[in-house]
């Protein structure tokens, strides 16, 4: 999804033009929200995917606000996945989120049972 090539200018990470989507009507910028609303996106990166994700230039972490964690699974290297739990916090609308890398797609790599989009 994002550029291989390394950041040795100090910009932000920029998603590749080409991005494959599998989910129909999902565009770009909701595969980054969704990205993020499966990490702690209140908090800085954990990691270096969690830095491509959360601090994408075209990421819109002030759009997250309407949501509230309620849980969070950091990288399982088992099931190559993070995962995080939140809530609407208007409609009290409560789903699940999940994250892989490339190398974790696969079976189960698809929305999580009761997702909501």
């Amino acid at each position: 999804m994002f550029t291989k090539t390394p950041n040795l200018l100090g910009t932000l990470p920029r998603p590749q033009d080409d991005t494959p989507i599998y989910i129909n009507g999902l565009n770009q910028f909701e595969l980054l929200q969704l990205a993020a609303l499966a990490a702690k996106w209140h908090e800085p990166a954990r990691d270096a995917l969690d830095r491509l994700v959360l601090e994408c230039e075209k990421q819109d972490l002030h759009r997250l606000d309407v949501y509230e964690q309620q849980d969070y699974m950091p990288f399982d290297p088992t099931i190559k996945r993070t995962e995080g739990t939140v809530r609407h916090k208007e409609t009290g609308e409560v789903f699940k989120v999940g994250r892989r890398g490339r190398r974790g797609m696969g079976a189960g790599a698809g929305l999580l049972e009761g997702q909501v989009l």
